[in-house]
Order: structure tokens, then sequence, then C-alpha cells
């Protein structure tokens, strides 16, 4: 029967293999990292794809927004900054033509 502490591999082993092998992963990478992502993207483009989109984050969270702090009265006043703006050139004036003007709410 197995006791702890008698046999087994010796503590911090582990350890020490995984910090050896990242150090001569990080040399030979020096050595010649970029060139092999070279070949491999010249001689396996559709492997080096693939990498590539392995490495890119799998969502995209984009959650910050000025516009939750804009009221409405001034998203109307820019749309219509935004149109005099487009309307001096009559290309986009017939584009995008100006809307009526609200009636204020009573």
């Amino acid at each position: 029967m197995f006791k702890k502490g008698q046999g087994g591999r010796p503590k911090g082993s582990r350890n020490k293999l995984n910090a050896a092998f990242l150090t001569d992963l990080c040399e030979e990478w020096r050595e010649g990292g970029k060139e092999a992502i070279r070949i491999m993207r010249l001689e396996r483009p559709a492997e080096f794809v693939k990498t590539v989109a392995y490495l890119m984050p799998k969502e995209l969270d984009i959650t910050t927004s000025n516009l939750n702090e804009v009221s409405d009265e001034q998203l109307d006043q820019f749309i219509e900054f935004a149109r005099q703006q487009l309307a001096k050139n009559v290309d986009a004036a017939i584009l995008l033509p100006p809307t009526p003007k609200k009636e204020p709410a009573e």
C-alpha cells in the first residue's frame, strides 16, 4: 500500500521540469520562432490561419458607450448638425434629406 511521503515523485520536481521545459522552449523560440512562423505561413497557409484564429479571443465584448449618457435632445441636435454638414455636398443632401422638425410635446 502506498504511504504518503514514500516513493513517488520528489516534491517540487514537476515545477522544476516545467520551468526547465519553458526555459528551453523560450531559448528555441528566440533562435528560430519568427522564421518558423514565416515558413508555416508560406508552406502551410491553412494551418497558419487556424493557428491565428485559435489565438484570437472567442468573444469580443464591447460594452462601453457614451451614447447611454446622451439625451434624446442632444442626439437630435447631433443628427441635425450632421445633416447640415452633409447638405453642403449636393450628393449627400440627396442621400440624406433633412427630416421635418418635431413639435415639442405638451
